[in-house]
């Protein structure tokens, strides 16, 4: 009697076996914070789109990023915006996204107005800030 258990738990157990193995992934696709980040576009995910300018490309890939974060200025009335800064550099408002090429990107990072406050200082205060970190051609 306790020998069909014995076959029906075995069975069970390499089922179990099988299915966990099946359901695995390489390791070569397992997640990895920075390439499915909220806050940070990279190249990998910019080269889909080779031949568009930076605005488009944010505007499909991650539209919040154009997108002033409600805050104290908004009860205040004033107006908020996200700035954009290339390599470090101020360059602008959301329409310097415009003249720049996706080939030329190596990410965009999306900084949150207290972060950007507390790195830019106050003249930030209350925005939103997109960092543009441009790509190396040349021997850097």
């Amino acid at each position: 009697m306790h020998r069909p258990r014995t076959i029906i738990a075995s069975a069970v157990m390499s089922a179990a076996a099988f299915f966990s193995t099946a359901c695995a992934h390489p390791v070569s696709q397992q997640y990895t914070p920075e390439q499915y980040s909220s806050d940070v576009l990279t190249w990998k995910e910019l080269s889909a789109e080779p031949l568009q300018n930076a605005y488009t490309a944010v505007e499909r890939l991650r539209p919040l990023f154009l997108r002033a974060r409600p805050g104290a200025s908004d009860a205040r009335g004033e107006r908020q915006t996200v700035s954009v800064f290339i390599d470090g550099d101020f360059a602008g408002d959301l329409d310097v996204l415009r003249s720049i090429p996706v080939r030329d990107i190596e990410s965009i990072r999306r900084m949150q107005p207290a972060m950007a406050y507390a790195t830019m200082g106050s003249l930030h205060m209350g925005d939103g800030i997109l960092l543009v970190r441009l790509r190396c051609r040349v021997a850097c």
